[in-house]
């Protein structure tokens, strides 16, 4: 578990306090070039890093959106009756008379089924991830109590183990991501709603990203590149990142709505949409460059 870190200012190698809860919350060090923090909304190491950017800097707090989202997988061999299966590429939605009570299925693989459920609730973040296995099952259950025959028996036969239950909430964008050679990306740096279903791609954009810009500084051994490329990474992502966490906002505080389908966003605005799906990694666009001026 990290703890804290601190910065080498003559070698720029950063050091990096860790606690071991598997060995009696014993504490060690670790020494790396660049640390990355890519542990989620309730990032460490981005309270780490504000606290050494702005010694009082406020913790990052979350924005509730009072919604309550049930995701889940099974194995489509568990169910007796296969009607219910969408084809590939296909969701099947189910609705009901209250406004944000949503329960999606699609076929995520040959063998697998892919839920989303949604309901708005006033259950905050920290209480729906309280909820064990069996309790996030019950009140999935309960939830969708009055829809088709065939959600209920679907729901009976999900896996406990599968549900993953939390509130619907986002926190601010960051501004900035990094403090010399320690940067946040992910959901650490841009925790976004799941209202277009983005949150988890950002992030491996950002991986992407990263991993190709720092290739180079990586394989100088002096690591005095490495701060002017995270930099870099920082501000070529920002702008991309803003908007989408903007649109995912948006759609969330949409969800008030009756008309509250990701079609009918995409309708409403097609052109985010074309830069939303045709985005390339600088990987990808030095390659095509490259090949370009060797043709």
């Amino acid at each position: 578990e990290f703890i804290s870190y601190t910065v080498d200012d003559k070698t720029g190698l950063v050091t990096v306090r860790c606690r071991d809860r598997n060995n009696d919350n014993a504490e060690s060090h670790r020494t790396c070039r660049v640390l990355i923090g890519a542990d989620g909304v309730q990032s460490t190491v981005r309270s780490a890093v504000q606290h050494q950017l702005i010694a009082d800097q406020e913790a990052v707090t979350l924005n509730s959106y009072n919604r309550t989202i049930f995701r889940a997988l099974m194995d489509i061999d568990t169910l007796d009756d296969d009607s219910i299966i969408p084809p590939v590429g296909i969701a099947v939605i189910y609705k009901s008379d209250m406004v944000g009570q949503i329960f999606k299925i699609w076929t995520a693989s040959d063998s697998t089924l892919a839920i989303t459920a949604t309901v708005n609730s006033d259950e905050d973040d920290a209480a729906v991830r309280e909820w064990d296995e069996e309790e996030a099952k019950e009140k999935m259950a309960q939830v969708y109590a009055d829809f088709a025959p065939e959600v209920q028996d679907l729901i009976s036969r999900i896996p406990a183990s599968s549900i993953y239950a939390n509130a619907v909430c986002d926190m601010e964008c960051l501004e900035i991501w990094s403090d010399g050679p320690v940067v946040v990306i992910g959901d650490a740096a841009h925790s976004m709603t799941p209202s277009i279903g983005q949150g988890a791609n950002i992030g491996l954009e950002d991986a992407a990203e990263i991993g190709y810009l720092l290739r180079d500084a990586l394989a100088d051994d002096s690591n005095k590149y490495i701060v002017e490329t995270i930099n870099n990474f920082c501000s070529i992502r920002l702008e991309r990142v803003r908007e989408i966490h903007t649109a995912s906002r948006l759609q969330a505080l949409n969800k008030n709505k009756k008309d509250t389908t990701l079609g009918s966003f995409r309708k409403r605005d097609p052109a985010f949409f074309e830069r939303l799906y045709g985005w390339q990694p600088m990987s990808s666009v030095h390659s095509t460059n490259k090949l370009t001026e060797e043709n």
